[in-house]
């Protein structure tokens, strides 16, 4: 069973006082690795203790995630926004490349003086954790640039909507928007890639649309705030507080916004930002899908098939002869006269 939030499970606890006992035992027999050449017992404390605390700060990092998703104000997610900055800066750039230099100079340590271990268990034991920090250290590493990977792609996907691409816009993306939160956008950008027109009709619309459009969002209301509401305090695109005389935009769910941030908005898209519904329900979106064929289909001329021509036969005309060397006389024409033969 997990704690909400902190993500915290039961072998994680196991882990953890695993690496406390193991801290314990070796300061009981501290004396015994006085023998050794270099002080393992000094490298295996002070291991097991950064790694302690690495996945304590894991947990904390965890549970400011979590609770930048709730419905907060913004003084709330702005302070837990620098809260995981503070706890990511500690992990990725103080305890992690520690490790890794603490990792090295234990392997470098017990190469030269394994033999002076106190029980031959012991041995085995520390070669095991040797091979373990190395795995464990890799693997954060190839999760994390995984991690920055999948958001640089979507970056990439938006700057083909028109919004620019920075590798710093990327970082503060993976610190404010937590990966549940990108897992379940994108899961849903999935879902729905068979109908991306639906969604972004302003990536396919005509000049001609465009103008439509672009006449509806002018058809919103809009108006200047002289009061600024309690449970919506903050514009949820642009992520900043409304002051008293804001111009704002209401949409037909009662969710406002900033003028210019929802204009753009729903210039490429046409649900609200905030509760998905549709802003303009009485815009027909089914005859947008049809705008990649209908040029294409306008292009193409259809060559009609070769007829087959007849042509008519003359008629065939027969000729009877009269028979040769025969007494019978052919037969007269009707109507003719009769002329007897000499």
């Amino acid at each position: 069973m997990a704690l909400r939030g902190v993500d915290f499970k039961w072998f994680d606890g196991f882990f953890l006082s695993m690496l406390a006992t193991s801290v314990i035992i070796v300061s009981i027999n501290w004396k015994r690795y006085r023998l050794c050449a270099h002080p393992l017992h000094i490298w295996i404390v002070v291991d097991y203790m950064t790694v302690f605390v690495f996945r304590l700060l894991m947990f904390v990092d965890n549970g400011l995630a979590a609770g930048m998703g709730l419905d907060l104000g913004w003084q709330q997610r702005y302070a837990r926004f620098r809260g995981r900055i503070v706890v990511l800066s500690i992990l990725l750039l103080l305890l992690y490349p520690f490790l890794w230099f603490w990792t090295v100079i234990g392997t470098l340590w017990f190469a030269s003086a394994r033999s002076c271990l106190p029980e031959e268990g012991q041995k085995w034991g520390f070669l095991i954790w040797l091979l373990f920090s190395y795995c464990g250290l890799i693997c954060i590493a190839c999760v994390s640039v995984a991690k920055w990977l999948a958001r640089r792609q979507a970056h990439l996907l938006r700057a083909q909507q028109g919004i620019p691409l920075s590798e710093y816009g990327v970082l503060v993306d993976m610190i404010r928007v937590p990966d549940w939160a990108f897992e379940a956008a994108a899961g849903q950008e999935m879902r729905g890639a068979g109908q991306d027109t639906a969604y972004h009709p302003g990536l396919y619309l005509t000049p001609t649309q465009r103008e439509a459009v672009e006449a509806l969002i002018q058809e919103l209301p809009k108006f200047r705030l002289k009061t600024v509401p309690t449970d919506c305090s903050e514009c949820p695109i642009c992520l900043e507080e409304f002051h008293v005389g804001n111009e704002v935009r209401g949409l037909p769910c009662a969710h406002n916004f900033h003028v210019d941030c929802i204009d753009q908005w729903l210039r490429l898209n046409v649900k609200c930002p905030r509760c998905r519904c549709s802003v303009f329900p009485n815009l027909d979106l089914s005859a947008l899908t049809n705008l990649h064929t209908e040029p294409e289909r306008a292009a193409v001329v259809p060559i009609p098939a070769p007829t087959a021509v007849t042509v008519p036969r003359p008629p065939s005309i027969r000729v009877e002869l009269p028979p040769l060397a025969s007494g019978v006389a052919p037969p007269r024409p009707p109507g003719g006269s009769h002329c007897p033969l000499p």
